[in-house]
């Protein structure tokens, strides 16, 4: 039964981001252009070419086939011919991450090269983010308590759905920190298993090497975990040879990291004035629209969904807060400050060094652990009502933000319709899962 269900979510979650995937214009996320080339040239082996200054800061000079100018990247970023026969040279501002995603991600343009490749590498990216993604969920029905399984749905934004579609390893950087955050509180909380830890250790081990800031939130999310579990329960984990395997992978993964920073990222960075902290307050209701998808990222206005979202979001953080003993608190409170002080250092300090302005996005790694981790320690449970209430509530924001998104991209009024219902039907049956997941004869059994 869980493998079925498994199939289903993964499946469901691969609908739910491809349908974004599709409705985005070709290459035209966030810094999907340049993600692009990088990936492109990842894959053939120029993992890292030659830094030029530029009006923007430093790019990344890097070599890609002609076919892929005259395919993939036509019309959207231009080549430079090399004394290389066969080959271009594009530039990308997008160096300060390490390696691995764009391998991955870059694999289908070495058998397709033609302008609409582009897709098949946002397909890489988003069976990634599924994968992670329905791991999360998994885990948290796994925990047997509907408020720790809503919570993931609610960490699990609009905006983080179109991520993990993109070519932008921080789509999957987020559903890595949600599986995370949901297989190590499951596991502190009610109990390691085998699956448990095998998932735990692989969203470790694909976020630390997601972006370059990774690391400190991996940190930070196994920290929170060690802190919040009993004592008994540490040294259970700690004994389990599983754990200590997943925890030299992630060690690994993050010293990747560390140094493909190391000399790319920090050796090229550019001074970057902040901004004034007034200015940094002001924008914090900002970020956190952002971390919905309103504005910025999806390029449309969301009111309705922002309101939505927060609207099961705050009375998690709140009931977590007032719920929970007085070390959890101290642990939930803590992980609330950070993740609404990183933004205003990051933005008035340039701390930590993203080369940057902030943007919602780069938060919710933390903003994600922050709604689980209020669930988790609460203890709390929800009546049916509550449950389908809140489930419902975030389904209508999903289906809504998708709607206003495809209508204004789409250029294909068929085109649109199909998409808006396989998203809408897929939105849906996942919640139908998540609910019969729940349910006390399921439990029960």
């Amino acid at each position: 039964m869980t493998t079925r269900i498994a199939i289903a979510l993964f499946a469901l979650a691969l609908i739910v981001s491809m349908t974004w995937g599709l409705a985005a214009p070709r290459l035209e996320g966030p810094d999907e252009r340049d993600h692009a080339s990088r990936a492109i040239a990842t894959v053939r082996g120029h993992v890292i070419g030659e830094f030029l200054p530029s009006a923007l800061g430093y790019r990344m000079r890097v070599r890609v086939p002609n076919s892929v100018c005259d395919g993939i990247l036509v019309d959207r970023v231009p080549c430079e011919p090399t004394s290389h026969p066969g080959e271009s040279d594009v530039d990308t501002g997008e160096f300060r991450h390490p390696p691995p995603y764009y391998a991955v991600v870059g694999l289908p343009s070495l058998a397709w090269t033609d302008v609409d490749a582009s897709y098949v590498m946002r397909l890489a990216s988003a069976l990634l983010g599924s994968v992670l993604v329905a791991g999360a969920l998994l885990s948290a029905i796994e925990s047997r308590n509907r408020l720790n399984v809503l919570s993931v749905v609610t960490a699990s934004t609009p905006v983080v759905w179109f991520l993990i579609a993109e070519v932008n390893p921080n789509g999957v950087e987020i559903a890595a920190a949600i599986c995370l955050w949901a297989s190590t509180l499951t596991a502190v909380t009610q109990g390691p298993s085998r699956r448990l830890i095998l998932r735990a250790g692989l969203a470790l081990t694909v976020f630390v090497m997601s972006r370059g800031i990774s690391p400190v939130y991996a940190v930070m999310a196994l920290g929170s975990a060690a802190l919040i579990a009993e004592p008994s329960r540490r040294r259970e984990l700690f004994g389990r040879r599983d754990v200590q395997r997943w925890l030299a992978a992630g060690a690994a993964g993050a010293a990747v990291t560390g140094v493909w920073v190391l000399i790319a990222g920090f050796s090229h960075n550019v001074h970057r004035p902040g901004h004034a902290l007034s200015s940094s307050l002001r924008s914090t209701g900002l970020f956190l629209q952002e971390a919905v998808g309103d504005w910025l990222d999806l390029q449309i206005s969301l009111p309705y969904a922002v309101a939505a979202c927060a609207a099961v979001a705050l009375p998690i953080v709140v009931y977590g807060i007032a719920r929970a003993g007085s070390r959890h608190r101290r642990v939930l409170v803590s992980l609330l400050v950070i993740a609404l002080v990183l933004p205003l250092t990051s933005d008035t300090m340039n701390v930590p060094p993203i080369a940057s302005a902030w943007q919602g996005r780069y938060g919710l790694p933390m903003l994600a652990g922050v709604i689980i981790t209020a669930a988790y320690v609460c203890r709390g449970e929800l009546t049916s009502r509550w449950w389908r209430a809140g489930l419902a509530l975030l389904a209508m924001a999903h289906i809504g933000a998708f709607f206003v998104f495809a209508r204004h991209f789409v250029d294909s009024s068929t085109a649109a319709t199909v998409l808006i219902t396989a998203n809408a039907m897929a939105v849906a049956a996942l919640g139908v899962i998540l609910d019969g997941a729940l349910s006390p004869a399921r439990q029960g059994g």
